[in-house]
């Protein structure tokens, strides 16, 4: 009786055991597992640097595209900064004695003057080299922002487009087609009212298919821009915009940069 009750006590003491055991590799196993899992990471932000005029500050484009980028719920975030000249253009913004950039950005986007990029599109030409040589040290990457014509001259709208698209091609830089992108939406709606009233300067409409373009150029993304909610405009407005930017990179592949 004595020795059955041992040998019963034994074999629960190695139940016991067994089970504990079986406990301790479960546990070990989940907690590899849980180790193992991949952390989602943070979404990197691109930071980008605007250098043109008041084309560029009229309605804060900068930080329309940063919204656009927030908005999208995939994709990175975006960070902008800028350096402006009202009324200035690229050897104006030269002239401030840039030799190198004031922070580490992964885009400049570049911005001529429209009466400079018609008069003197050799001017322009010379003074984006030398941005763009300061821009590849820093190890950014430059982006010609093709702008639009005014109102009363849109029929210059092909000549600005082909001067920034030989210049981008010499570079081996990337362009950003804004005034192909205007020029579309003009077409799908006339009534659109892309310029304030000095038909010169972006309503916030224009603005924000600037930033739409710059967006699916440095995001190389196919899909419509997102609306923000700094813009006050119909679902039909935001449509036709979103289209146009689409629709210009389409017409005018990204140059691939060297």
């Amino acid at each position: 009786m004595n020795r059955s009750i041992a040998i019963d006590r034994a074999l629960v003491r190695l139940v016991n055991a067994a089970l504990a055991l079986s406990l301790a590799l479960a546990f070990a196993t989940a907690a590899r597992a849980q180790t193992s899992t991949p952390r989602v990471e943070a979404r990197r932000p691109l930071n980008v640097f605007f250098i043109g005029n008041s084309f560029i500050s009229v309605n804060d484009m900068p930080g329309m595209l940063a919204e656009v980028g927030n908005a999208r719920g995939s994709g990175p975030r975006i960070r902008t900064g800028s350096t402006i000249i009202l009324g200035g253009n690229l050897k104006d913004l030269w002239g401030w004695g840039w030799r190198s950039m004031p922070d580490r950005f992964d885009y400049v986007i570049l911005q001529e003057g429209t009466p400079t990029l018609l008069s003197r599109p050799e001017q322009t030409a010379r003074y984006a080299a030398l941005f763009d040589a300061v821009v590849r040290a820093s190890g950014s990457r430059t982006i010609l922002l093709v702008p639009w014509a005014r109102a009363s001259q849109r029929d210059t709208q092909p000549a600005m487009d082909r001067s920034i698209r030989t210049i981008a091609k010499d570079l081996g830089v990337a362009v950003a087609p804004v005034g192909l992108a205007w020029r579309i939406a003009q077409e799908r709606a006339p009534g659109l009212t892309l310029y304030l009233p000095d038909q010169r300067h972006p309503a916030p409409i224009g603005s924000y298919i600037a930033a739409c373009v710059i967006y699916l150029v440095i995001t190389s993304s196919g899909e419509s821009c997102p609306p923000i909610p700094v813009i006050s405009a119909s679902a039909g407005d935001i449509a036709v915009a979103q289209y146009a930017a689409v629709r210009a990179l389409r017409m005018r592949p990204v140059n691939k940069r060297r």
